[in-house]
């Protein structure tokens, strides 16, 4: 069975929590989105650490989908205030 782990996981033998960039992108990114990355990180830990590898495999690849959409909605976020921001400055300038 050991076998079957380690190709499952890539040969490495550690599911990843995604856990600390979950908790960063919580705060630097998208709150909702963030949040939901840290319960499925938190799911992959605990998960890992009994020994359910399918389970935090499962809970890994939720983590890092919340996670991506959490960057991906704070760099939009991010992108549409600095073209608000420059659109409105550029017209105040003209008076």
């Amino acid at each position: 069975m050991g076998g079957r782990i380690d190709q499952t996981l890539g040969g490495g033998g550690q599911v990843p929590d995604y856990f600390v960039p979950a908790i960063i992108s919580t705060f630097c990114c998208c709150l909702p989105a963030g949040i939901a990355s840290i319960v499925y990180a938190s799911r992959a830990r605990s998960n890992r650490d009994t020994g359910n590898i399918p389970a935090a495999l499962e809970a890994a690849k939720q983590a890092r989908m919340w996670l991506i959409i959490a960057v991906v909605a704070g760099l939009a976020v991010g992108g549409i205030y600095f073209l608000v921001a420059v659109i409105g400055a550029s017209s105040d300038s003209g008076y």
